[in-house]
């Protein structure tokens, strides 16, 4: 398989008890199918098909390019058949999965700092799996000790972040009471590998946790942990101190009662410098949009619950969020998955309100081609085919009909998309909860690894061959320092290539469901090469770079 070319390093100025089952929060046996005892909407379609966003914007779907005024130019070429492969069991990952947890749990990060992208998978009520990239396509199974391999309790999502911003990824791992905070160590043996190792810093919290978000909210340079839980437990916001410790300051975020929580993630939707937080819940309980209003008066960290005022509110039973500008307008998107839809939510903020400011959502599910009455779980954006848009694709619990099985869509560059999972290679027909996207074996072309509950884990290798497609990519790696978190997580790039075009994406760890993709940002670029990159730091400095190579992995350090 061709490899990307040599790393390119950029210095700026200096280098217990019943577990609740996964849908309806009751008390239920591990074995059963997540979906056996829910009482949620999919069970009465009358009733769902009234819910949605408590907006009453409306819009088409034409994508229009702001620096211009014109619509940009649409794709031109088809994602081609069979475009992923199953490798699963050609690379060496063997990873079953015992119900338990609700979801599985699946993240993608370079632990051991070697350059390649190893993949952390839960096991339910089996044990947790760690897989080491070899750098040759294939994996090595990590020895783990039994506090960390964790077999018998129920095990959900995961997340890497360097909480401890020392250079090394640690792990979080929500469970059935209480969640791990997996410390990233020399081998205490003497040997030459990183080691996990259970650290009790204050994020343990005792709940039904079902997966966790990692963001610097007040951006002072450590990272901060939102941690959602299910059933009737409330979702936890931690405070990363000096000491490497955590300081619970879920006041920030009241609420009156616990909603039973699946995914969270942090972006800034309103481009005002600091990240926001947006949190999907099950039971038509209704999703919530936390503003970020920065410091309080006096003292503390203020955030406004603006979930119905942006249109951002859905009542749904909701599962996954996938955050990303699809439409090139500049402002990011929030895709929710719902466990008898789907939903579109179209960030408005430069699209008719001429760079007032002013944020909110549409729904457009339907209109872009989006919509699906499956039951829905993680979701990612990906740019499959690198055509410079970005695909969407959806996990799914259905084993048939084949139209309800995973889908891949295809953006057709106008506000719509094209439904291509029967050829893609990509519609696995199992229990599918959980997806996370990573370019693992660095051809340049995003592969996806899927979670199936109950079953296993499948990877799917992207098969396309960039070079031979005539498509460009760039992979954006940051290091920060300073005032800045060590993952630089709340940065925003933009990317300008030459045909006059602007991609924006943000650095994040937790989103989909119970998921973690690959911290380095991934561009498709379609035919054309980088013109320029720009990157808001999380601390508001801002960097313009000009000489960035095309289809390399290019890597930036705060310049402090």
């Amino acid at each position: 398989m061709a490899a990307l070319p040599a790393l390119l390093l950029l210095g700026c100025g200096a280098p217990g008890g019943s577990e609740p089952s996964p849908i309806d929060g009751t008390a239920a046996s591990d074995t059963a199918e997540p979906h056996a005892t829910s009482t949620s909407s999919h069970d009465d379609p009358e009733h769902s098909s009234t819910s949605g966003p408590t907006s009453s914007t409306t819009t088409d779907s034409t994508t229009v390019d702001t620096t211009t005024g014109e619509p940009p130019a649409a794709p031109t070429h088809p994602i081609p058949p069979g475009t992923f492969a199953d490798v699963t069991d050609d690379v060496g990952i063997v990873a079953p999965h015992v119900p338990g947890g609700g979801i599985t749990g699946q993240a993608w990060g370079d632990y051991d700092r070697d350059g390649d992208l190893d993949l952390f998978l839960s096991g339910g009520k089996d044990e947790n799996r760690l897989f080491r990239n070899r750098g040759n396509g294939t994996f090595a199974r990590v020895s783990l000790a039994a506090e960390v391999a964790l077999p018998g309790p129920s095990k959900a999502g995961v997340t890497w972040a360097d909480y401890d911003n020392d250079g090394w990824l640690d792990l979080y791992l929500a469970v059935l009471g209480p969640n791990r905070l997996l410390h990233n160590v020399p081998d205490p043996g003497g040997g030459h590998e990183r080691v996990l190792v259970p650290v009790h810093a204050g994020v343990e919290n005792d709940g039904y946790g079902r997966s966790a978000a990692w963001g610097d909210y007040d951006r002072d340079g450590r990272l901060d942990l939102y941690v959602v839980n299910g059933g009737s437990y409330f979702d936890a916001l931690y405070h990363g101190e000096p000491d490497g410790r955590f300081t619970d300051v879920s006041e920030l975020m009241p609420r009156s009662s616990p909603k039973p929580g699946y995914a969270a993630t942090w972006t800034d939707y309103d481009l005002d410098g600091d990240l926001d937080l947006y949190v999907v819940s099950d039971h038509h309980t209704v999703n919530d949009l936390w503003r970020n209003d920065g410091p309080a008066r006096g003292s503390g960290w203020s955030f406004t619950n603006v979930s119905e005022a942006s249109g951002a509110g859905l009542s749904a039973d909701a599962m996954g969020i996938a955050v990303g500008d699809y439409d090139e307008d500049g402002d990011l998107d929030l895709f929710t998955s719902d466990i008898d839809r789907t939903n579109l939510l179209r960030n408005n903020l430069y699209e008719g309100l001429h760079g007032l400011g002013i944020a909110g959502f549409s729904e457009v599910a339907e209109a872009a081609g989006v919509s699906h009455d499956s039951a829905n779980w993680g979701a990612v954006w990906l740019d499959a085919d690198l055509d410079g848009w970005l695909d969407l694709y959806l996990a799914t619990e259905h084993a048939s009909p084949p139209e309800r099985t995973n889908r891949l869509f295809r953006n057709l560059g106008d506000g719509t998309f094209e439904d291509v999972s029967a050829a893609c290679g990509c519609a696995d027909p199992g229990f599918s909860t959980g997806v996370a996207a990573a370019d693992y074996d660095a051809d340049g072309a995003v592969d996806l690894v899927v979670g199936n509950y109950g079953e296993g884990y499948r990877l799917y290798r992207n098969l396309l061959d960039p070079a031979a497609a005539g498509r460009h990519f760039l992979v954006v790696e940051l290091v920060g320092g300073g005032p800045v978190n060590r993952d630089a997580l709340g940065a925003r790039v933009t990317v300008t290539t030459t045909d006059g075009r602007h991609r924006v994406a943000e650095r994040r760890s937790g989103s989909s469901l119970g998921a973690g993709d690959m911290l380095p940002l991934h561009f498709g670029l379609g035919t054309a090469a980088v013109q320029a990159v720009e990157i808001r730091w999380p601390d508001g400095t801002v960097t313009a770079h000009a000489d960035v190579p095309t289809d390399a992995v290019w890597q930036a350090h705060y310049p402090g």
